[in-house]
């Protein structure tokens, strides 16, 4: 739901033609949707039976805050386009994908709201730094493999996760 207040304030002053969404939106609509169909379905898809009433009033709570991101379209990226690629490549401009992207001339200046959940991890062995992270709900594509090179992979082992 976070994603369509933050939509609707920035339309305001961007306009939509000036607003690239990056947003599990349709997905999550869906599996709302079918989560919430009846107890059988909650249970299937949520875990447990009992989530049948908050898992519809979800669905109403982010249909609703998303309405008006909804009637201008939806995300620009959906899907298993919520990956790392797709941000790289729309920030950098590279219009070779499926959709918008942050046009390479002419920019006086870009604003990035990511909203996730993240957490972070000492930046190495003693170090008192830490690097942060977000998470992205799908990987990126087999062609974009190589982004994951230069991710770290030390430090986390002694990270509680629930601190």
């Amino acid at each position: 739901e976070w994603v369509g207040f933050a939509y609707s304030r920035l339309k305001k002053f961007f306009g939509r033609d000036r607003i690239i969404v990056i947003a599990q939106l349709a997905e999550t609509l869906e599996w709302l949707r079918e989560a919430s169909v009846d107890e059988a379905s909650a249970a299937r898809l949520a875990g447990r039976p009992s989530l049948l009433a908050m898992l519809r009033r979800r669905s109403q709570v982010t249909q609703d805050a998303c309405k008006e991101l909804l009637e201008d379209g939806g995300a620009d990226y959906d899907g298993s386009d919520v990956n790392a690629s797709t941000l790289l490549r729309v920030l950098k401009g590279d219009s070779s994908g499926n959709g918008r992207c942050v046009p390479q001339h002419a920019v006086g200046s870009t604003m990035l709201v990511l909203v996730s959940h993240g957490h972070a991890h000492p930046a190495g062995p003693g170090s008192k730094s830490h690097e942060w992270y977000m998470h992205f709900p799908h990987p990126v594509p087999v062609e974009a493999d190589n982004l994951y090179d230069f991710v770290s992979h030390q430090g986390f082992e002694d990270v509680d996760p629930h601190p």
